[in-house]
């Protein structure tokens, strides 16, 4: 009997493997295609060189215009910051809003109610 067992365990060893790591990864609270970027991620870096190269014309004008592109986005976030601050509705379009509003629902009331009092009035004469 434990012959069969330890040849049925044996048999799917590797199912056996693959469930316990799985099972230790979700405790832990990893995800295995994270686990496996992050291991590619540091063995893309163990190999790697670094190049320079010596300063010319081309490469100060290249500095330069990557400063001036930096200054430029930051000018660019600012007046974006700025532009938001300015579009965001302020109270007092809301109560302009709510003020046609009632407005609007008082006009339809007065119809409504000089509708009926017509209405009352030619029934009275027998106005047609």
């Amino acid at each position: 009997m434990l012959n069969k067992t330890i040849k049925k365990i044996h048999h799917y060893r590797l199912l056996f493997l693959f469930t316990i790591s799985f099972v230790f990864l979700a405790f832990l609270g990893l995800n295995p295609v994270d686990l496996s970027k992050y291991y590619g991620a540091k063995f893309g870096s163990a190999v790697g060189m670094s190049v320079g190269i010596p300063e010319n014309p081309v490469n100060k004008i290249a500095m330069q215009l990557k400063e001036k592109e930096k200054s430029l986005n930051t000018r660019a976030s600012i007046l974006d910051e700025r532009e938001l601050a300015l579009t965001k509705t302020p109270n007092n379009d809301q109560f302009i809003v709510y003020l046609m509003g009632a407005g609007i629902i008082t006009l339809f009331l007065l119809i409504v109610i000089n509708f009926y009092l017509d209405r009352r009035h030619r029934s009275k004469n027998n106005i047609k």
